[in-house]
């Protein structure tokens, strides 16, 4: 693709990439080059005469910029096409402003799945420890889950352990989550949440601001934690200790004026370190998906008690407070392979068709619940979640987790209206 087509398609986003690949991805100096000049396109047109007169660009970063290419952000931009990755800069509509508006905001998101208007959402973050106890993971889950239910859209960074199981509660209840990476889209970090991570490109959206082939540094998870941060009205810390990247979310989310929740822990436990300082230094204790919601008043307009005193119904509002859902953005960037995005049944579909026949390894993976509902479905019957309820003797919301299980291995199909067949 010749450098004109690339600039009429992305309009600004190759120079943006340069921008990045220049000064480094977590710059404050993207705000300045912004308030100095008319556009990037122009601050890149003027030159090195008009670099050294912006506020706070260093010789040192003169310097990075003048080695730093076009050629190059051509390239990533000819990648993400390949991989049917959008590109979302800073000065683009779709760019969130509670992003926009923390400390060194990345000059460039890349994007796989549906990127949901966060300023018209309410979010909750769930975070916590990679080598999470029994307890922990079940406390992400149901908290995700029952929040996904109540109309929130949960946010997680896709590691194991809390992040994953928080992202596996959302999509358990039906709902989207996103999953902000410390890599490339491309690389395969963290190899046993591949077909999650998949799966949420249709259900939500994976979101980073590394461009693809990015490897894992170090540096990379702090520098991802803050877009985590700005991405949640509201983060959960379910297990962390002392010294973590989940703790430093949440210092970071207190920073950006967010409300911060932890779960007491045993006081022996390493991972209850953590959120028990939280707690100690003002994070409100977390016993219930309600004390988040109960914190947000104007999202929720009507409670009603169920049955069960545990459990409590709510209508949600999809947007936060009282203001009016904003009107959709058009995208200045055409993705490939997104047409028809809002066919959720063939997009559902899509995960598991064309695999062929069922292995016994597939099987194999599967738990023993999973295995009971896919063994209720006859071979080329599409039967419903209703009629699967009945079969098993099951509730609905405990029957959906088998299903995604089921979904997410390939191992049945969405047929649409909450139809399911078995793969063929």
């Amino acid at each position: 693709m010749g450098d004109g087509k690339i600039i009429m398609v992305y309009n600004n986003a190759r120079y943006w990439i340069w921008l990045a690949s220049a000064l480094g991805y977590k710059t404050p100096k993207a705000l300045k080059v912004c308030e100095f000049s008319f556009s990037i396109a122009e601050f890149y047109e003027c030159g090195e005469n008009h670099w050294k007169l912006c506020p706070g660009i260093t010789p040192g970063d003169i310097q990075k910029l003048r080695n730093a290419s076009l050629e190059s952000a051509d390239k990533i931009i000819n990648r993400c096409i390949e991989l049917g990755i959008d590109i979302i800069t800073f000065d683009d509509d779709r760019y969130p402003d509670c992003l926009k508006n923390i400390y060194a905001p990345p000059c460039v998101l890349y994007v796989k799945g549906d990127f949901p208007d966060f300023d018209n959402r309410f979010t909750v973050g769930i975070v916590g420890t990679r080598n999470a106890s029994k307890y922990g993971l079940r406390v992400a889950y149901d908290a995700a889950s029952n929040l996904t239910r109540a109309g929130v859209l949960i946010i997680s960074g896709g590691a194991l352990g809390i992040d994953s199981a928080a992202h596996r509660g959302a999509l358990a209840a039906g709902g989207d989550t996103v999953c902000v990476l410390g890599v490339g889209i491309d690389v395969n970090y963290i190899g046993q949440n591949t077909k999650m991570r998949d799966y949420i490109t249709t259900h939500g959206c994976l979101v980073t601001e590394y461009p693809p082939g990015t490897t894992a540094k170090p540096f990379h998870f702090p520098a991802r934690n803050r877009i985590i941060a700005a991405f949640s009205d509201a983060l959960l810390v379910v297990e962390a200790a002392k010294k973590s990247g989940a703790l430093i979310t949440a210092n970071l989310a207190t920073e950006q004026g967010k409300e911060v929740f932890a779960v007491m822990g045993n006081i022996n436990e390493t991972n209850s370190q953590g959120t028990n300082a939280l707690i100690k230094d003002g994070a409100y204790p977390y016993t219930h998906y309600t004390d988040i919601i109960d914190a947000f008043p104007n999202v929720y307009i009507t409670r009603k008690n169920d049955v069960k005193a545990t459990e409590t119904a709510l209508e949600a509002i999809p947007v936060k407070g009282s203001l009016p859902k904003k009107a959709d953005k058009s995208r200045s960037v055409p993705v490939p392979d997104k047409a028809g995005h809002k066919d959720n049944a063939s997009l559902k579909g899509k995960i598991s068709e064309n695999k062929g026949n069922i292995s016994k390894d597939k099987l194999t993976n599967i738990s023993s619940e999973a295995r009971r509902v896919y063994d209720a479905i006859k071979q080329g019957e599409t039967v419903s979640t209703d009629e699967l309820c009945i079969r098993l003797g099951l509730l609905p919301h405990k029957l959906l987790p088998f299903i995604t299980e089921l979904e997410i291995e390939g191992l049945v199909v969405n047929a649409g209206a909450r139809n399911y067949r078995k793969s063929d």
